[in-house]
């Protein structure tokens, strides 16, 4: 078994492996020739840098390497040289180690995962603006540049599974399920409870984790799905959700509309759940 140190210390040696030498960086003849800092250098202080000054950090390092003094622009202009790509693969490497050699903790068996997103606030930066678009006036001009954030986290053990930046105008919802493709390329989906907040609910995502055959819970709104909650005679039931034209007819993708008319309904069960506060909140 794996501790925690030893997991952060691999990723060391997992930067002398060519293929994430190769895959961090931007141009083939970067970091090939014999430099103060090579390419684990670099890597190395940019993971573990302890969030004091860069002047001070680089001090440290080159005290502890033993050799001479490394500037702020030398250390910036090799950064430039990173794939920013290849902290996907260590996160997933790492990830990978703490599950496979750990005894990592469960809920009844099952890894408790939640998923939530918000709206970053970016630069107003040109490239920025062209790659993440943003608040935009009447002439469609961007005129605040941001950006739409998602990432879902094991509550258990305190982990970060995958985070995703996307342009402003990305669905949320298309975000969660790129997250939760990254979390089955770690656990099977039937080993899998997600927490969803109230902005996700919705019948494609419903759909998706139920052909997934992966259990979930949503809080509901108070003013979402009246119809099938009125139906309810009981604080907690089972509710038929009947499918029909036009509440999928704001779905872009064709093969997830034709799969929820074929499937015509979903029975998912609701609970009333009385807060401390004397209001009540659903779960689904």
């Amino acid at each position: 078994m794996m501790s925690c140190f030893d997991r952060v210390m691999s990723i060391h040696d997992d930067l002398k492996i060519s293929e994430i030498f190769d895959s961090g960086r931007l141009k083939f003849n970067s970091f090939i020739r014999n430099r103060k800092l090579n390419f684990v250098d670099i890597m190395w202080l940019i993971i573990y840098r302890r969030g004091l000054s860069l002047s001070l950090d680089l001090h440290d390092y080159c005290k502890i390497k033993k050799i001479v003094r490394v500037s702020k622009q030398a250390f910036s202009k090799a950064r430039k040289n990173i794939n920013p790509e290849v902290f996907k693969v260590l996160n997933f490497k790492y990830l990978n180690r703490a599950y496979e050699n750990t005894k990592y903790k469960t809920f009844m068996g099952y890894v408790l995962l939640a998923i939530d997103g918000c709206n970053l606030n970016l630069l107003n930066d040109k490239t920025l603006k062209e790659e993440y678009g943003g608040i935009t006036n009447k002439d469609d001009m961007v005129v605040r540049v941001k950006a739409i954030s998602s990432g879902i986290y094991d509550c258990l053990n305190n982990m970060m599974i995958n985070f995703k930046i996307a342009p402003y105008k990305t669905s949320e919802k298309e975000l969660a399920i790129k997250n939760i493709e990254e979390a089955l390329k770690l656990f099977k989906s039937e080993q899998m409870i997600i927490i969803f907040n109230r902005g996700y609910p919705s019948l494609e995502l419903f759909n998706y984790l139920m052909k997934k055959g992966i259990k979930f819970l949503f809080r509901i709104k108070t003013d979402s799905y009246k119809k099938e909650k009125r139906s309810m005679k009981t604080n907690d039931e089972f509710i038929d959700f009947i499918i029909s034209k036009s509440q999928v007819n704001h779905i872009k993708n064709e093969q997830v509309k034709k799969d929820l008319l074929k499937t015509r309904k979903h029975s998912l069960r609701i609970t009333k759940v009385k807060l401390s506060t004397g209001a009540r909140t659903f779960n689904k």
